[in-house]
């Protein structure tokens, strides 16, 4: 999951207020319920265990199952309401408002008396939880639907606010017979004993709410992180939950060690002390860079560098911590189901208990990264760095021009050694780290829509501009006839093209550029392959390496798609001499299949609600996620937000980039009937009556259609009109009808066949 309140997640998690599901992922980016929300207050209020075994019985009708008794709960005390006609709504969607009305009411703050009803209701919310620091660190609007995270959040700011309770009410009727309170004055609950969550942090002789429902939870203010950050270390039931760092008043990235820059920091810091207020006081620094003694804006301008994290830590005006890390870019070595290695010196390997072994794992020897270590070599921090591709200018001072955009090296690197008056006008391609600072000058990447796969030739026949033409699949899946002005360095118009050597380029990749609609082309080394491809192992062919980058074009009748990865392309075998290889070195670049392949349908994603549950970028490319089976498994699934049309239904074999769907397959659903083939629809009313299981047959009563069951295999009930899915149990004899599902209009059935004809997935579509 993409969580943005780790810290506050981590603490909701162990204290048991709001958990994640029974495969290990939060779900940070769902929306929040109105029954999840109610459990997370039932279980702030008693208590993880003392909720658990609540047996309570809902008055709403369309209350059942695991959420009842916290419902039921929730309603009594006031908290929640319906939403009328004796409904609660129990999945329905939750405003920042509501679920911080609730939030409040479990503070002791009473809706009637602070107007949390009526006209005004959402005004005064938002006042009561700015001045109760309910939102504080988040920036939401309070209208919009809460996600997970975000609830996550505004939780943990409840267990750090003060209770209220209320004194001197007088109870009056209104005209209409309504009896409510008036005049109450409302105050800060006492606290009886105990520091709660403010060990270590003073005690401010009020109550908490931590402190009166979770007395064994505590707050040390004093920790570190690995990085000796200052954190907040929190324990719960003696276990530490984590340690999360405070948060920097100023921040540095960038070398301040010049007059323009001192005075900037001067300006920074001029209201803040170093270490104390009395003369001679300083702060030595932490962090991976040697550490240093500073009591002037002056050293802390030295300390500073292109790329080094700065970050000065203030209490009540008063600089008490000065962290310096520097970051290192690395290369790897290795990447085992265990660790990942490196092959830059001085940094420790990552074991697979580690948070970060999850990043790492998704990369292949020789990647680069860019890590931040603590003082034991230890990878702390880690991210992958930026590359750009351009031509060299200009050098000025410390600026490079590159592809029209100044650049300045990172602290201790030799940029100029290579970007240096003498290279001039060469290309370049520079790695960044997330501050834009080279970390390292390579010679120029050709990038992967530089390569294309000749089709088709054209010679002294018009196909554009030039008699010389070329019909090229591109990386992308697309194809395009383009005029040739130069092959092998040989130019066209000169006539030193002959036609053979133009017709030598089919079925071969070539590089090219690409100026003004004029292709110069260069032909590369293909190989003709064949034989078996298995999804997510490298060995393909029987003695060709690919990898995560590998590029997998695939044609199937007249359409491409397009499989960035090993771990993306689908089990297939390929006939004689129907694969085209392209190899970078040892290991498969990009590989073109016709559709003389056979392709299994092992790569299957239906889609069984088109609600977005999440959504993120890649670089500039907005990726939705959509609730699907993927290959047998309920989860989630990123797609593509341009370009593409989400609906219920079965995709086959789509275009992968990153792990996310970059284009979606053709859909199968009720419109495309078939009852032959790998891959069958079967219609209600029309060729589908019922479907039995009785000793490993399948029977169809479309008439006498009889499939064999896979000895493994995936079956699946999708209820369109509930977006939920679940298994289909038909046993060893029964049917859909003996399990209670009536079939209707618009119900279908999706089969899916191996290549010896046993049924291996079954998606029968509940429409009504």
């Amino acid at each position: 999951d993409t969580i943005d309140n780790k810290e506050a997640v981590d603490v909701m998690n162990a204290i048991g207020v709001l958990v994640g599901d029974e495969k290990g992922n939060f779900n940070a980016k769902d929306n929040l319920t109105r029954a999840q929300a109610a459990k997370i207050i039932c279980v702030m209020l008693l208590g993880k265990d003392a909720s658990d075994a609540l047996s309570l019985k809902s008055n709403f009708t369309d209350v059942s199952g695991w959420a009842e008794s916290y419902i039921a709960y929730c309603a009594s005390q006031g908290i929640v309401a319906g939403v009328g006609d004796g409904k609660f709504d129990p999945n329905g969607k939750l405003t920042g408002y509501q679920f911080a009305k609730m939030l409040l009411v479990a503070l002791g703050y009473d809706a009637e008396l602070e107007s949390m009803i009526g006209s005004d209701w959402q005004v005064n919310i938002a006042k009561l939880s700015i001045s109760a620091g309910l939102t504080d660190g988040l920036n939401i609007a309070l209208s919009k639907v809460i996600t997970r995270d975000e609830a996550a959040k505004m939780a943990f700011n409840t267990l750090k606010a003060t209770m209220v309770a209320y004194t001197n009410g007088t109870k009056v009727e209104t005209g209409d017979g309504t009896k409510v309170t008036v005049n109450a004055t409302r105050y800060y609950v006492e606290k009886t004993g105990g520091d709660g969550y403010k060990q270590n942090g003073g005690n401010d002789n009020y109550m908490q709410f931590c402190e009166q429902y979770f007395s064994k939870l505590k707050l040390n203010t004093q920790g570190r992180t690995d990085l000796n950050r200052p954190a907040n270390e929190w324990v719960y039931q003696n276990k530490t939950i984590g340690a999360y760092a405070k948060s920097a008043a100023v921040t540095y990235t960038a070398n301040k060690d010049n007059d323009g820059g001192k005075k900037a920091v001067k300006s920074d810091l001029k209201n803040y002390y170093f270490g104390g207020t009395a003369a001679g006081s300083k702060v030595t620094s932490t962090g991976n860079v040697t550490a240093a003694d500073i009591d002037s804006t002056d050293d802390v301008a030295a300390l500073t560098g292109n790329g080094r994290v700065v970050e000065i830590f203030v209490t009540d005006n008063i600089i008490t911590d000065i962290v310096a890390n520097d970051s290192t870019l690395a290369e790897i070595k290795k990447v085992t189901k265990d660790e990942v290695t490196f092959k830059t010196a001085n940094v420790n390997a990552v074991k697979d208990d580690d948070d970060l072994y999850g990043f790492f794992s998704k990369l292949e020897k020789g990647d680069k990264v860019v890590v931040v270590k603590d003082s034991s070599d230890n990878v702390i921090e880690a991210y992958e760095p930026t590359k750009v591709t351009g031509k060299f200018t200009k050098i000025k001072g410390d600026d490079f021009t590159v592809g029209g955009e100044k650049y300045q090296a990172a602290k201790d690197v030799n940029a100029k050694a290579t970007l240096k008056a003498a290279n001039l006008d060469n290309t370049y391609t520079l790695t960044l780290d997330k501050y834009g600072y080279i970390l390292a000058v390579g010679d120029e990447d050709v990038a992967e829509n530089t390569y294309a796969f000749v089709q088709d030739t054209s010679a002294n026949v018009n196909k554009g501009n030039y008699d010389y033409a070329v019909k090229l699949l591109f990386t992308d899946g697309t194809t395009k006839w383009v005029d040739v002005s130069e092959v092998n360095d040989k130019v066209v118009a000169d006539g030193d093209v002959a036609s053979k050597d133009l017709a030598d380029l089919k079925n071969n990749y070539v590089s090219y550029t690409e100026k003004d609609g004029k292709y110069d082309i260069t032909s590369q080394t293909t190989a003709k392959k064949s034989g078996a491809i298995t999804k997510g192992q490298s060995t393909i062919f029987s003695n060709v390496q690919a990898s995560n980058k590998t590029i997998f074009i695939v044609k199937k009748n007249s359409n491409y798609t397009v499989y960035t990865g090993i771990k993306n392309v689908p089990s297939m075998n390929v006939a004689t001499d129907k694969a085209f290889v392209y190899m970078d070195g040892s290991v498969a670049k990009i590989v073109y299949i016709t559709d003389s392949s056979t392709t299994s349908n092992e790569d299957q994603v239906f889609i069984y609600s088109t609600d977005i549950k999440g959504t993120e970028k890649d670089g500039s490319t907005v990726v939705n996620y959509y609730k699907a089976i993927v290959n047998g498994e309920d989860t989630t699934i990123g797609i593509k937000a341009d370009g593409n049309t989400v609906a219920v239904g079965l995709y086959l074999n789509n275009s992968y980039t990153n792990e996310y769907i970059s284009k979606l397959s053709t859909k199968t659903d009720a419109t495309h009937e078939a009852t032959t083939g790998a891959v069958r629809v079967y219609k209600q009313g029309e060729t589908l009556n019922d479907l039995k299981l009785n000793n490993g047959i399948l029977t169809i009563k479309d008439g006498a259609t009889s499939l064999v069951m896979a000895d493994e295999y995936e079956s699946w009930i999708v209820k369109a009109a509930t977006n939920k899915v679940d298994t289909l149990a038909l046993d060893s004899d029964s049917t859909m009808t003996a399990e209670g599902i009536t079939l209707a209009a618009g119900d279908y059935a999706v089969i899916i066949l191996d290549d010896d004809g046993y049924v291996t997935d079954l998606y029968f579509v509940d429409a009504k």
